[in-house]
């Protein structure tokens, strides 16, 4: 219950996407958890967009709600410049993951 009022943020790495890793039941799978999931989204964050990653969501994000639009954020530049950005969202580096810069391990 508690998380439910909380809700979640996403955080997408895109530095190494590509076409390959897209299906339809990838993008399925994603419009539904963002759309329908009995919690609260608070933010997505979307680091290092490639130009190909950045048509994509600007695709989509004209099939989510206005309130989910208004949440997500591209966030580009060096790693340092995109956890300060981060930062300024309650998303200090023990919150992120390594991959990404910051300290949390992934396994």
């Amino acid at each position: 219950e508690n998380l439910r009022k909380q809700g979640y943020v996403i955080l997408v790495d895109f530095r190494n996407f590509s076409w390959n890793q897209m299906s339809r039941k990838m993008v399925h799978f994603l419009t539904r958890a963002v759309t329908i999931m009995p919690l609260s989204l608070k933010g997505g964050h979307l680091c290092y967009p490639s130009a190909l990653a950045n048509f994509l969501i600007s695709t989509a994000k004209r099939l989510l709600s206005k309130d989910i639009r208004l949440r997500s954020r591209m966030h580009y530049g060096t790693p340092s410049h995109v956890l300060t950005e981060l930062s300024g969202f309650c998303l200090p580096m023990d919150l992120v993951p390594v991959d990404l810069g910051g300290l949390l391990p992934v396994n």
